[in-house]
């Protein structure tokens, strides 16, 4: 659990290094011609290109960063679904190797592209350094499942979201510092965040397996309590559903909005009082994981990892799209007020969708796919039972030999209810 969260905050500061390091080149920009100290041909390499006006001054309009924040969503957006089927050719520890060697040559060789003054090169580059933390979100999915326990999943899926929140935090501060004591500036960050995820590659090889029973480090105790006592048929049933309003989805696109809403309104000319209104919003969006977990294992549970996959999908789009339109929309002369405004406005339209047609239940439609359903999980009204009779007549439940009657049930509905998932599924799954 540890080393994936440690995975996570790696990826998350790589993939969040990006946005404050367009600040620091625009910060520098300003000040460059105070600070430029033409004497500095025997500084060294690194110093010489963080202070470097060439480096430090990109031409590089609203439009053009937008495209370069863009790109590493749409990176990630090309491997969403491949990444199932790589997963399952080729394991999810090795694809999440290769996610950290990806992303890891990909922030070392940000600084050098930034060098080209080509925008589309840095876009390029980000495009790349995406399609390896796109495998991250699936191969963390798949390990989980292989390791935890039902009951422990939801604490690992925590622990996996609260390492990428860690890690955007740690970027924006450490590039910060970086950017402004001039000790190397935001190349020496993104150098070191790359350096982080390469050392922490050959940590994750020695010590990192696939399977519980492929690791030297896992007792034969613990891997009994592991597999443990498997999920009952009847567990879905027994969940009670939780209430709407109480949905923790809700509860942050509400609380959001009202934050977002209090910006707008108070103005951005009080920086104490707007960074902190801020602060509590980012803070309450981050409770939005747990919602986002509980609604994805219930909608479908035998098809979790292709709802959470398709879900993760919509927000790798909207990481494409909300940089490249608030750019367009910046560039046409719209206010940060009414920006601000239209958020408030999404966020809460996105609200009040949830609550009409959003629910607590699973989806009966999944009930035929999978074999943990039960007849006694949805109420059939006595209309349905009768049109659903006239349509397909019943198969035979039971067949004569001779004298005898033998009774065969041909639906895992009518097997006994305390049959336990061990007998239904390999030893090989763990």
């Amino acid at each position: 659990m540890i080393m994936l969260g440690c995975i996570t905050m790696i990826l998350g500061m790589i993939r969040g290094s990006i946005s404050m390091v367009i600040v620091c080149m625009t910060a520098i920009a300003e000040t460059s011609s105070q600070s430029h100290d033409p004497n500095t041909s025997g500084a060294p390499t690194i110093r010489r290109i963080s202070h470097n006006t060439s480096l430090t001054q990109p031409p590089w309009s609203i439009n053009q960063q937008a495209l370069v924040h863009a790109g590493f969503y749409f990176g990630s957006l090309l491997v969403v679904f491949p990444s199932h089927h790589l997963i399952k050719r080729y394991r999810a520890k090795r694809i999440l190797t290769c996610s950290l060697i990806v992303c890891g040559a990909g922030s070392l060789v940000t600084p050098l592209a930034a060098l080209s003054h080509s925008y589309w090169l840095v876009a390029v580059v980000r495009v790349i350094t995406g399609l390896g933390n796109g495998l991250c979100v699936p191969c963390g999915f798949a390990i989980v499942t292989k390791w935890f326990p039902g009951a422990e999943r939801n604490i690992a899926f925590l622990v996996l979201a609260l390492g990428d929140h860690i890690g955007i935090f740690c970027s924006m501060v450490f590039t910060a510092i970086f950017c402004r004591n001039k000790i190397g500036g935001w190349p020496i960050a993104s150098e070191l965040y790359g350096l982080f995820a390469l050392v922490l590659l050959i940590v994750w090889e020695l010590r990192a397996a696939y399977k519980p029973r492929y690791s030297s480090y896992v007792t034969a105790s613990e891997l009994e309590h592991i597999r443990g006592k498997r999920i009952r048929r009847s567990h879905f049933h027994a969940s009670t559903p939780l209430p709407l309003k109480q949905d923790p989805c809700c509860r942050t696109t509400f609380g959001a909005a009202s934050c977002f809403l209090s910006i707008a309104l108070l103005g951005i000319k009080r920086r104490f009082v707007t960074t902190a209104i801020v602060t509590l919003a980012v803070g309450v969006m981050s409770a939005y994981t747990v919602g986002y977990k509980k609604c994805t294992s219930t909608v479908a549970p035998q098809f979790t990892r292709f709802v959470v996959l398709y879900v993760h999908m919509y927000s790798l789009l909207a990481g494409i799209v909300s940089p490249i339109l608030i750019a367009v929309l910046i560039s046409k002369g719209i206010g940060r007020e009414l920006l601000l405004y239209l958020l408030v406005a999404f966020m809460l339209s996105a609200f009040i969708i949830f609550l009409i047609f959003a629910h607590g239940r699973r989806e009966v439609y999944v009930d035929p796919y999978g074999n943990t359903t039960s007849t006694s999980e949805r109420l059939v009204t006595l209309s349905e039972r009768r049109i659903a009779e006239s349509a397909m007549a019943r198969p035979p439940t039971s067949v004569t030999y001779h004298e005898g009657e033998v009774h065969i049930p041909l639906r895992s509905t009518e097997l006994p209810r305390d049959v336990l998932e061990d007998e239904f599924t390999s030893d090989d799954e763990y």
